[in-house]
């Protein structure tokens, strides 16, 4: 694709972790802080590994809405 020049890419800066909390806990599908804390630290900025964790969460049944919030459940 790059040779035929189908594509272009764009450089994102990595989002500050504030700016993750405030997405994850405001947006239209806001997490559970202590959760969302987590998910924020742990991503070191970088939106691709938030949303590829929130997906694989909820396939396996881990992240659960209860209360207008999502929520992280181990699955014991």
């Amino acid at each position: 694709m790059g040779r035929e020049n189908l594509f272009k890419e764009v450089k994102l800066p990595s989002l500050s972790e504030m700016m993750f909390l405030y997405w994850l806990k405001h947006g239209w599908r806001a997490l559970q802080s202590e959760f969302a804390e987590k998910i924020a630290s742990e991503s070191q900025g970088n939106p691709l590994f938030v949303v590829e964790s929130l997906r694989m969460l909820s396939e396996k049944g881990n992240l659960v809405q209860e209360d207008n919030e999502w929520v992280f459940q181990s699955m014991s």
